[in-house]
């Protein structure tokens, strides 16, 4: 993908039936995030820039986390309320564009970590109590929270098989490939 300094240019199109009258479109840059639906989405396909004041989704997950985070510390909650505000809020906050976004792994345990730093003594565990336990399946006696990375990973998983099954143009280009 090329900057607008790399490839300089205006597109112009013609609106409605004025087709004399000639209407520039915007162009936008390829390597900063536009807002989409509730996601923001880089062209290139990074989720970092490299200037710290240009929003990004990463900068914008790790915004949301670390008020949810504020918010939590300085409540009065029972472990449950804030068992369910965890759930009902935060994950679903972070998890929505999970299924869109390309985050590695360290960047989304950055994020978890400022979630669990706040997370976990407010529902009676340390905060060094073993991410192992932490994450572990119900079945063996863990509170079964699965991080960040992993739900990327399913809801990504998610994503494509439910375009493959629509059996639409987008399902079988991927099939196709």
């Amino acid at each position: 993908m090329a900057t607008k300094d790399q490839s300089p240019g205006q597109i112009l199109m013609s609106q409605g039936y004025k087709l004399q009258e000639k209407v520039e479109i915007k162009r936008e840059e390829c390597n900063i995030a536009q807002r989409t639906l509730g996601v923001w989405i880089n062209p290139s396909g990074k989720m970092t820039h490299i200037d710290p004041e240009v929003k990004t989704e990463y900068t914008v997950r790790m915004q949301q986390t670390q008020e949810w985070a504020i918010s939590i510390t300085s409540s009065n909650m029972s472990r449950k309320e804030v068992y369910m505000a965890y759930h009902g809020i935060l994950q679903t906050k972070v998890g929505y564009a999970l299924a869109v976004t390309t985050f590695k792994q360290s960047q989304l345990k950055k994020i978890q970590r400022v979630a669990n730093v706040a997370y976990m003594p407010k529902v009676g565990l340390n905060r060094n109590f073993p991410t192992a336990v932490f994450q572990g399946p119900a079945e063996y006696g863990g509170p079964a929270h699965s991080p960040f990375y992993t739900q990327q990973g399913y809801k990504q998983i998610q994503l494509l098989m439910g375009t493959i099954r629509n059996e639409d143009d987008t399902g079988k280009l991927i099939q196709a490939s």
